[in-house]
């Protein structure tokens, strides 16, 4: 339970002031989740919501508290009725339960959570929920239905998976086309070399991404990764390497590339896919609309373009491209006004990208 809205605020409705209001003898069972940006986390409320919590009837594990604080409002991390003389404190903090509780919403370490336009909700790499916490050994859980996780909440440190199919800017929204302001994630890379050096310097295309992780082939040992945006690496010696980068975005796309050190310096590439970029204007488009494409080298592409049932429309289309920026025309006359998805495939790899027609 997290609202988006700005961090301090000065006033509130009281019905609505805390992330979770147990009542009315509930059994409810909250594991692995964050409760916070309210003035009060959680609230037991109740005799008999007291005795449920006290025969693990109510559960509250592996779960972090974190409030807003702020002067004018009341901020509580743990809340019973006044009247109560049961330990709310006692119970929540009982060590087989693995809970968390912060006064401010900075203690869980978010990287951006009140960005009203972007919000991120992954964990900074100095978060304490970043890489532990997380149980899913409670007799409640059914381990076949959840993909356990090693962090609390929604989010780890890398990937931000609701970024594809949200937007929290409603003016730059197409409603007559959901999705379309929302680009996928697509993965490529260049490199960079001086002569006489086995140091490679990696220069990170990727589009619609915000995270990355690099392999650069070296089976031996394990060293040979990085989550830098452009990373260098120094090869041991001259040979073949499977260079792999991964792109994380509103999607996951990967990208591998041959590389074949003949020499130091020396520097031959052969792509096991030789197309990088694949855009398509105009989009949304009437009767006709262009693809760009991006290879490294003259190979051909192979264009396909399906309906959203997974029906051939239009067949293959066969385009000569040469090392750098291209451009391929479609003939979309035949094609109903609709959402379609065209596939452009290289060497048996295919990138896809959405096509409105109108």
């Amino acid at each position: 339970a997290l609202p988006i809205f700005q961090d301090i605020f000065t006033e509130y409705d009281a019905n609505y002031k805390r992330a979770a209001h147990l009542k009315n003898n509930t059994e409810l069972k909250i594991f692995n989740s964050i409760l916070g940006a309210y003035p009060v986390g959680l609230m037991v409320d109740g005799m008999d919501c007291e005795a449920n919590a006290d025969l693990d009837f109510i559960k509250v594990k592996n779960s972090a508290i974190a409030i807003i604080t702020d002067s004018l409002v009341e901020n509580q991390l743990l809340e019973t009725q006044l009247s109560s003389l049961w330990n709310i404190e006692s119970w929540y903090n009982t060590p087989e339960f693995d809970n968390f509780q912060f006064d401010s919403i900075s203690g869980i370490g978010f990287v951006d959570p009140f960005n009203a336009t972007k919000p991120d909700l992954r964990f900074e790499s100095t978060s304490p929920l970043a890489v532990a916490g997380a149980s899913f050994d409670d007799t409640d859980l059914d381990p076949t239905f959840f993909i356990p996780t090693t962090y609390i909440g929604a989010f780890g440190q890398v990937e931000n998976w609701f970024g594809c199919w949200v937007n929290f800017i409603p003016q730059e929204t197409n409603y007559d086309f959901p999705g379309t302001t929302l680009a996928p994630t697509i993965a490529f890379f260049s490199f960079e070399t001086d002569s006489g050096s086995l140091t490679i310097d990696f220069v990170n295309l990727s589009s619609s991404s915000d995270a990355y992780f690099w392999n650069f082939g070296i089976d031996s040992i394990n060293t040979d990764t990085s989550s830098l945006v452009n990373p260098s690496f120094t090869f041991p010696d001259t040979g073949t390497y499977f260079i792999q980068l991964i792109a994380y975005g509103c999607t996951v796309d990967t990208f591998i590339t041959e590389l074949v050190i003949t020499q130091e310096g020396g520097l031959l590439i052969d792509d096991i896919s030789y197309i990088g970029e694949f855009k398509i204007f105009p989009n949304p488009a009437n009767d006709r609309a262009t693809i760009e494409i991006y290879a490294t080298k003259t190979t051909e592409g192979l264009i396909s373009i399906y309906d959203l049932k997974g029906q051939m429309m239009l067949e293959s289309i066969r385009g000569q491209l040469s090392p750098g920026t291209n451009h391929i025309n479609m003939d979309l006359q035949t094609l109903n006004p609709g959402v379609y998805i065209v596939y452009v495939f290289n060497n048996g790899i295919g990138r896809s990208e959405r096509l409105i027609i109108q």
